[in-house]
């Protein structure tokens, strides 16, 4: 079961290059979105992501992260995004 937060809490994390499936599981999950309609099947992820945790409050977070070679499914959109730009 989920634990509510008690303290204050910052989070930094930074990648250089890392398994983007795997940062985006961590991402999703932390921010409570497990269940988020997005699949990332593959591809790199450089950047930072700062989280703030904060008794009932939702998580706060920012920053800034270059994914590269990313293949990303969403549910309801027939083909993967392979090509995207801010």
């Amino acid at each position: 079961p989920d634990r509510p937060i008690r303290r204050i809490t910052n989070l930094e994390v930074q990648a250089d290059q890392a398994w983007l499936p795997d940062i985006a599981a961590f991402t999703l999950s932390t921010l409570g979105f497990q269940n988020a309609p997005l699949l990332a099947e593959s591809g790199r992820v450089s950047g930072n992501l700062e989280l703030a945790f904060r008794p009932n409050q939702p998580t706060e977070f920012s920053g800034v992260t270059r994914i590269s070679d990313g293949v990303v499914q969403v549910a309801n959109l027939p083909r993967s995004a392979t090509k995207m730009a801010r």
